[in-house]
């Protein structure tokens, strides 16, 4: 499921306000927050990762594990990349419930 709504990025400008919003986690469920460095990297041919490609690293992933999930993730980017310089952080936070 993917959270709906948003704000401006967090930290860009002094003074912004944000809208609360609410998700319920159940038991075996796990929450992915990301930088846009992740969708917004770029192979050799200049396509992004994207949402897609996060999406199915995830899914291939096959574990709500936060390490393992994030490891994943990250590695699934720098596959994606190849050979090519990312010109962004890469930040992956991944919070599960048991």
């Amino acid at each position: 499921e993917r959270l709906t709504g948003g704000n401006i990025a967090l930290g860009m400008f002094e003074g912004s306000t944000y809208e609360s919003h609410h998700a319920r986690l159940e038991a075996g469920d796990a929450i992915v927050l990301y930088s846009d460095g992740i969708t917004e990297a770029e192979n050799t041919a200049g396509l992004a990762f994207d949402d897609g490609g996060l999406t199915s690293a995830i899914t291939a992933a096959g574990t709500h594990e936060p390490e393992q999930l994030g490891r994943a993730i990250l590695s699934a980017v720098d596959a994606h990349a190849g050979d090519a310089r990312l010109g962004d952080d890469l930040t992956v936070v991944v919070l599960s419930r048991s």
